[in-house]
């Protein structure tokens, strides 16, 4: 510390200016600036989903594709074997159907009922839009509810 009454001076580092130096390669540095990129490797590109209603039994989405977006939902999954009564209520049902709507198309092919158990759900939940990284965490809570309900 000064005494007092003299007057003492700070000095302030400042970084020695940069020189402009004429460019030394061939390119001037409005060119090195404009350069593209090179274009990815196909393998590293992921496609843009196709949303054809036909891939999937004329379903339309009701909310938009969003890129890192999962739809999820809770359900309970319900196996229906083929000597089960429930399986020819279904058969019933999706025969009547069929008469009065000639377009719809059964998601329970007879190939399905004959090979093995019908996978049937109930929805618990509305879709859920989660990003990649809830996924796993909204599983684990969902699964630790179902084991001890409050």
């Amino acid at each position: 510390m000064s005494p007092p009454g003299r007057r003492t001076r700070t000095r302030i580092f400042r970084p020695p200016k940069e020189s402009k130096k004429p460019c030394t390669s061939k390119q001037s540095s409005s060119s090195m600036h404009n350069r593209k990129l090179p274009v990815l490797s196909s393998a590293l590109v992921v496609p843009v989903p196709v949303d054809d209603p036909v891939l999937h039994q004329g379903r339309i989405r009701t909310v938009p594709h969003v890129e890192g977006n999962w739809a999820t939902h809770v359900y309970l999954s319900i196996d229906v074997n083929r000597s089960h009564a429930l399986c020819s209520l279904l058969e019933a049902a999706a025969a009547k159907a069929k008469q009065l709507v000639p377009v719809l198309e059964s998601l329970i092919t007879r190939k399905d009922i004959n090979n093995h158990a019908i996978e049937l759900h109930i929805s618990l939940s509305r879709p859920i839009f989660v990003r990649a990284h809830q996924k796993e965490e909204l599983r684990r809570a969902v699964k630790k509810l179902s084991q001890h309900p409050p």
